[in-house]
């Protein structure tokens, strides 16, 4: 199995002891598609592109790959304080997110995660129109040894 996938699914590991109560969505690529239920307190991850880093080493290559990870949640509006609540709380769930791959930043056998950016909270309707959720995508950077013997 490739150093990668064993990453992924470590990450899979940590996200839910991170948000235990969440719901891990198949398909990143089209959130949209998913379930009111997943979409409400869900998250997804997915694979972006990879860059080889020059190195000596005959054996094996370095390599450094973008991940996405996008927390979705259910857009609350209160009379009160209208959608600020679950905006923070999407906020706290990033923070904590970042804070735990800063501290387990060799998670599933990588060199280094990394925090690269991320594109604000956007508003996620479903495609059947059932429901509005809000959706923080973060962009993280994993430097990796791949074995090519």
């Amino acid at each position: 199995m490739s150093l990668v996938t064993t990453f992924y699914n470590a990450l899979v590991s940590k996200l839910s002891e991170i948000w235990p109560n969440a719901y891990h969505i198949a398909n990143v690529y089209q959130l949209e598609q998913a379930g009111s239920n997943l979409l409400a307190d869900g998250y997804a991850i997915g694979i972006g592109p990879a860059s080889a880093v020059p190195g000596d080493l005959s054996y094996q290559e370095r390599f450094t790959r973008d991940i996405l990870i996008a927390r979705v949640g259910l857009l609350v509006a209160t009379e009160n304080d209208q959608i600020s609540v679950s905006v923070k709380s999407l906020l706290e769930d990033h923070y904590t997110l970042r804070k735990e791959l800063r501290l387990n930043n060799t998670l599933g056998g990588v060199s280094d995660i990394g925090f690269v950016s991320d594109g604000g909270i956007e508003l996620l309707t479903t495609a059947d129109g059932a429901g509005n959720f809000h959706v923080m995508s973060s962009v993280f950077s994993v430097t990796y040894l791949e074995n090519t013997l």
